[in-house]
């Protein structure tokens, strides 16, 4: 070989190489040639996860080789269709986005079942109250005929508490709650000759907790979020605080229209007799006082708390405690749903249903977010347990809604209920807890594992 020859080939493999480079680190940089549009550009990807998994997925109308959960890789960037299927479910379905070198990723994905059916557990006459505790690990319902059927879901037993035996005289059953921050302890309002006092029934010991007569007679209780044995109670416009292995109680304020306790604070409406009230907060003993709102509107009040975030409805308008102001966020709302990780809630009427995001700039003009509205009425939001949908009873039927409205809400229809339904609880497990009336008989029905256990 020749000197002229080398050196052709040495020019030649210089130029291959400084050609052959920038096509070899592009395409390891995510670059490729779009044909369609003529142009080099970066590619993006899309991931899927779905419960139950392994769905089938079409791109475009074009089924694919891959099956939930999966990476889709090499996609150009723009819009693509992707709908998500398996046998039995309801089909996911979304137009999304890819942008160059990004993920664009959908995960919490749930394939609802198409035939969804309930079981009839038991039949009850003469119900008065149903309350579920927070977790739904227990079911209180109330008889007019002052008894109360305590009920631990997973147990399908019943323990009857007959009020006029346990406690030696008539009184009539006016209300129930759960403790707030205890689900081992049921307050029961009661009422006889001499006005309405309140117990408490301590589910684990079965046995009754009385107040004392001088702080009876409240309008309102909350227990402490950290000390079981502390209880926070309104007295006439007192809010006081009672130990009840000591008996001894102390007023932390007076004054007071309604409180709220929180995870780490106390918030108080507090009036003297004016036209406007004021709202303070302070530490769980009634210390370290600050006023958020030196100006509070006057009218009916409705704490909503989850954690440290608490919602004032006043007078059906909805504001969000601040640090030390309030936020107007919407009129014409009836009640606040707090999400499981509470960084957002939903607020409602009987013809709409909006979600308000904490993280969401305060100017955000999306921010609450109309999800749902109708001419008929919503009832029964509830969160799905991972918030990644919200549930509603609409048109006498428990539908779904995805929390991700990305161009298109999908919205399922899950169960008929009937126009006597009562409101409805989904358990930790999945299950569908409800109510109906059928004839002169109330039924509990149980629909079992919308999402299998083990698919979590």
């Amino acid at each position: 070989m020749n000197i002229y020859i080398r050196k052709f080939l040495l020019i030649f493999f210089v130029v291959i190489f400084f050609i052959s480079a920038p096509i070899v680190l592009g395409y390891a940089l995510g670059y490729r040639f779009d044909f369609q549009n003529k142009r080099v550009t970066r590619i993006g990807i899309i991931y899927l996860e779905s419960r139950p998994k392994g769905a089938t997925i079409f791109l475009n109308g074009k089924k694919i080789k891959e099956k939930t959960p999966t990476t889709i890789k090499r996609l150009f960037p723009k819009t693509y269709w992707v709908r998500i299927e398996k046998e039995g479910f309801h089909p996911w379905e979304k137009h999304l986005i890819v942008l160059p070198n990004q993920n664009t990723l959908v995960s919490g994905i749930i394939l609802f079942p198409q035939d969804l059916q309930s079981k009839k557990l038991e039949n009850f006459q003469n119900i008065k109250f149903v309350v579920f505790s927070p977790s739904g690990k227990y079911l209180a319902i109330g008889f007019t005929n002052n008894k109360i059927a305590l009920r631990e879901i997973n147990d399908n037993k019943n323990e009857i508490i007959d009020l006029n035996e346990s406690l030696n005289q008539r009184r009539d059953l006016v209300s129930m709650t759960w403790a707030n921050y205890d689900e081992n302890i049921l307050f029961v309002a009661l009422k006889n000759k001499g006005g309405t006092s309140v117990l408490a029934y301590k589910i684990k010991e079965k046995k009754w907790l009385s107040f004392p007569e001088y702080i009876n007679n409240f309008s309102q209780i909350n227990s402490h979020p950290q000390n079981a044995n502390l209880f926070y109670l309104n007295k006439g416009g007192e809010i006081v605080l009672w130990n009840i292995n000591t008996g001894s109680s102390k007023i932390l304020f007076k004054n007071a229209k309604k409180f709220l306790v929180t995870k780490s604070n106390i918030f108080v409406i507090q009036n003297d007799n004016g036209e406007k009230s004021r709202l303070l907060k302070t530490n769980l003993l009634g210390q370290n006082k600050e006023i958020v709102s030196q100006d509070f509107p006057s009218g009916d009040s409705e704490f909503f708390a989850y954690n440290d975030n608490a919602v004032i409805i006043n007078e059906k308008t909805a504001y969000l405690v601040k640090e030390k102001s309030l936020q107007k966020i919407l009129d014409n709302i009836n009640g606040i749903v707090w999400s499981n990780d509470a960084n957002k809630f939903l607020l409602y009427n009987d013809h709409e249903l909006w979600i308000y995001f904490l993280d969401r700039n305060p100017y955000d003009n999306q921010n609450p977010e109309l999800i749902l509205s109708s001419t008929t009425e919503i009832k029964y939001p509830h969160w799905q347990k991972d918030n990644n949908y919200i549930f509603v009873l609409h048109q006498d039927v428990l539908k779904s809604l995805e929390l991700d409205g990305r161009n298109h809400r999908n919205i399922y229809d899950l169960i008929s209920l009937n126009q006597n339904q009562y409101d409805y609880f989904l358990t930790k497990d999945n299950e569908i807890l409800h109510f109906k009336k059928e004839q002169e008989e109330i039924a509990l029905y149980i629909t079992r594992n919308y999402i299998e256990k083990d698919l979590f």
